[in-house]
């Protein structure tokens, strides 16, 4: 019984490691993927007001 009862606390311990290991992968991604947008609007902003942006146009 006891034997039973340590194996199932080593397993919730082992699978709550994994979950919070995956919540930290999956904040980091997040986080990764909200900056790029960021980074992409902003090069796209300043790009839409460069000066040679006009230099094609007759």
């Amino acid at each position: 019984m006891k034997k039973e009862g340590r194996r199932n606390e080593y397993e919730r311990h082992k699978l709550e490691a994994l979950n919070q290991r995956q919540k930290m992968v999956l904040h980091r991604k997040t986080e990764e993927a909200t900056m790029a947008t960021k980074r992409l609007k902003e090069l796209l902003e300043a790009r839409k007001y460069s000066p040679r942006d006009h230099s094609g146009r007759t």
